[in-house]
């Protein structure tokens, strides 16, 4: 069994990244490229049997490039490491998304396989309805929408629902059924609004009352702080020209001014654009 799955483990590293379609997005080429040579990088890996190495390779180039076809080649590593958590989730993740034309001979076999051998050793939850909240089983992130079942580790576990927390434990190869509630499954299209009044755009008036606060404090800020700097230096005489006071020094002021309000005026720039964008 080792041999073969080395061996498919290869294969599909080898052909994760190339056998996609390339992109026109040239951001999104340069990560299938830095992928496949992770991809190739973790096959060495694995062959010297480093799978803590294989693994980060491999999660990498997921996350580059979420090719779900990584995800065959991640489950034969959490498995060859005893995560057989890890390892039946990427197995079920990788029978759902790919396609049958787009595996390699033998993956669909040696997956079906994997899984039931996997779950004598883990605890099985099935749902009586597909999700339509969320569900936190312990601190792990929420179930998406649509769930059915999910498999966790033997032991007790904490099934936080939209309206009741729920508490139990499986042993290894047990399934419990969860109960969700209907409650969920209320549409907000089938709320009456035809009598209701508008409600107002709150966010708009904000948002023009904003634009032009700044732009006028803006502009008011420019035109003391250039008068500012246009009497920087002036004598103010009581009896000119023989008594005279010391020049004025308002040349800082002004710039500060000046700088002040150039920024206000051009967020109120930015505003008026985004207003007009919005509108």
């Amino acid at each position: 069994m080792k041999a073969r799955a080395l061996c498919l483990l290869l294969l599909c590293c080898s052909a994760t990244a190339t056998a996609d379609s390339r992109s026109d997005d040239p951001q999104k080429e340069r990560a299938r490229l830095v992928a496949r040579s992770l991809t190739q990088e973790a096959t060495q890996s694995f062959e010297r049997r480093d799978y803590g190495k294989t693994q980060t390779l491999l999660e990498a180039a997921y996350m580059l490039y979420a090719s779900e076809k990584i995800q065959y080649s991640l489950a034969r590593v959490y498995e060859a490491q005893g995560q057989r958590l890890l390892a039946m989730r990427s197995y079920q993740q990788f029978l759902r998304k790919v396609p049958m034309s787009d595996r390699l001979p033998g993956q669909t076999e040696d997956a079906t396989t994997a899984i039931n051998r996997l779950q004598k050793d883990l605890g099985h939850l099935v749902f009586s309805r597909a999700l339509l909240s969320a569900v936190r089983i312990d601190e792990e992130p929420p179930l998406p929408r649509g769930t059915i079942d999910a498999w966790v580790e033997p032991g007790t576990h904490r099934l936080v629902m939209q309206d009741d927390i729920e508490q139990l434990g499986l042993g290894a190869g047990e399934t419990k059924t969860v109960k969700v509630s209907d409650a969920s499954a209320e549409s907000i299209t089938t709320v009456d609004v035809s009598g209701q009044a508008p409600v107002a755009n709150t966010s708009r008036t904000g948002l023009r009352a904003a634009k032009w606060t700044l732009g006028v404090l803006g502009i008011s800020a420019l035109a003391v702080g250039g008068a500012l700097l246009g009497v920087d230096g002036l004598r103010r005489c009581n009896n000119f020209p023989t008594m005279c006071n010391d020049p004025l020094a308002t040349q800082w002021p002004g710039v500060g001014l000046l700088v002040g309000g150039g920024v206000m005026f051009g967020i109120s720039a930015a505003l008026f654009g985004v207003d007009a964008r919005h509108r």
